[in-house]
């Protein structure tokens, strides 16, 4: 990565689970990669969130 750089990320769900201790939230993992210009791979890696479901509180 250098200044100037142009990146390009993407975000793929892995899983997903209801939450036990909140019914309104679900527990999502994303896979995320990003790209330079050169279309090579800069960085990769995994989270997971806690979200609200739709229609939830």
């Amino acid at each position: 990565m250098y200044p100037g750089d142009t990146l390009t990320a993407r975000s793929t769900v892995t899983d997903k689970r209801e939450s036990e201790s909140r019914p309104d939230h679900g527990i999502v993992t994303w896979h995320t990669e990003g790209f330079n210009q050169r279309g090579e791979r800069v960085i990769d890696f995994r989270r997971t969130n806690l979200i609200i479901k739709r229609g939830g509180s």
